[in-house]
């Protein structure tokens, strides 16, 4: 209605939108981290992957959905890189 002229002012730069507070997340003590690294069996094969998906978690931060577009062409043993795509 405004930029149609119908009214003289934008009534809605007078609203205020109310701010919703964000909680944060409760982090892991040191000692759940070290908990949750040792609960992997290293003896087996998806004992070893669990651990290095929860390390790569962990250390870098990434997304889960980062993770799971993780392709082998991505990984540089190398050079110790991995190519992840997603936001920003």
């Amino acid at each position: 209605m405004f930029t149609e002229e119908y009214i003289p002012d934008d009534v809605l730069k007078k609203i205020k939108i109310p701010r919703v507070e964000q909680k944060l997340m409760r982090t892991f003590s040191e000692e759940e981290i070290t908990k949750i690294l040792e609960a992997f069996d290293l003896n087996t094969y998806l004992g070893i992957r669990n651990l290095l998906i929860m390390v790569l978690l962990y250390d870098t931060g990434i997304r889960r959905k980062e993770l799971v577009g993780i392709k082998i062409k991505d990984i540089s043993l190398q050079n110790g890189l991995i190519k992840v795509f997603g936001r920003g």
